[in-house]
């Protein structure tokens, strides 16, 4: 059965609910306090419902999902990353 670690998994939440929140300021909608939560929540049952999904696929579907998956989360991770890059060098800038 596929599954994450829990540490794999907490990582795999804070950057992709980072890229979430840079993609949504992308389009002017800032993120913060409670919708940051919940988007947090929303990307932690993504990750654990994939998961099961994942694991119960035939095994030559499973090695094309993953990767088609592991695109998606290269994409919407490296957002996550820039976005807690930016945010953490504009804290320090502004000497908070």
């Amino acid at each position: 059965m596929f599954t994450f670690s829990p540490e794999v998994a907490a990582f795999l939440t804070f950057v992709l609910t980072n890229g979430v929140k840079a993609i949504f300021a992308l389009f002017g909608k800032e993120v913060q306090g409670f919708g940051s939560a919940v988007v947090a929540a929303f990307v932690g049952a993504i990750l654990f419902f994939s998961a099961g999904v994942i694991g119960g696929l035939d095994p030559s579907v499973q090695a094309v999902v993953v990767k088609v998956l592991d695109l998606l989360l290269i994409v919407v991770g490296s957002f996550g990353v820039h976005y807690s890059i930016k945010s953490a060098a504009l804290t320090f800038a502004n000497g908070n």
